[in-house]
């Protein structure tokens, strides 16, 4: 096990419990585990995990690091796409018990690039004013940094710049479920990171009651056999039927 994720099991973990008992925190995976370890070993992380895998536990789990020394007073800047993302994260937040604001403290600044970029907003002289306190940079859903940085939001072209606005120490954590090895190489290039330094975890995604099924189209009445088939099995169970997606042309 590396040592610094023998420091966050045994010392932290008890901390963070201790503090937020509505934080339930499950087992963690072992991707989890590196990712953590990785962060607080000064290290900077890519995790491209599954959908519900847990990526955000990540940053939960680092963002709680000052549970272990009282002196501490940490920011995570956390850069998110949509405004959904933003308040569900809010929402699960406060549901476990960790509010925003600790001890007349920030703890977590969620906001989109074009925020954080535009000079005429708070938002930028917030990342000075806490730059001595930003731990954490996280990027989440971070393929859209390459998908929507060329032409629908050219501010993502520009997220490297938040690297010089937080201090050198800074850990930067990108997440996200998919991501190739061209958008890795193009997303460090942006985030001027060099590429051999990041650590990067990944697991394969596996979803046995996901799958494609090609049927010859054999008609009964007005229909194909294998659509009059599902429709039954629709009519028998309702809402509890095996949920499927039918493409059409």
């Amino acid at each position: 096990m590396h040592a610094d994720e023998k420091i966050y099991t045994s010392i932290q973990h008890s901390a963070v419990t201790a503090k937020y008992p509505r934080f339930i925190i499950p087992e963690l995976k072992l991707e989890q585990r590196e990712a953590i370890a990785f962060l607080l070993g000064g290290h900077d992380v890519l995790g491209i995990l599954p959908t519900g895998f847990g990526k955000s536990l990540i940053m939960y789990l680092y963002l709680l690091q000052d549970e272990i020394d009282a002196t501490l007073s940490h920011v995570s800047l956390i850069v998110c796409p949509l405004r959904a993302l933003m308040k569900h994260q809010d929402a699960t937040l406060k549901k476990q018990g960790i509010p925003y604001i600790l001890n007349g403290h920030l703890k977590v600044v969620w906001s989109s690039p074009e925020a954080l970029l535009d000079a005429s907003l708070p938002w930028r002289r917030l990342c000075t004013t806490l730059n001595a306190r930003v731990s954490l940079l996280a990027f989440d859903e971070a393929h859209c940094i390459t998908h929507w940085g060329e032409e629908f939001r050219p501010d993502f072209t520009r997220v490297g710049e938040l690297r010089s606005l937080v201090c050198p120490s800074t850990r930067t954590l990108i997440l996200t479920a998919t991501m190739s090895a061209d958008m890795r190489d193009r997303v460090f290039s942006l985030l001027h990171l060099p590429g051999k330094q990041v650590k990067i975890i990944t697991k394969q995604p596996d979803r046995p009651n996901i799958f494609l099924s090609l049927v010859p189209d054999v008609r009964r009445e007005d229909m194909p056999e294998w659509l009059h088939d599902h429709s039954a099995l629709i009519t028998a169970k309702g809402s509890v039927a095996p949920k499927a997606i039918i493409y059409c042309r």
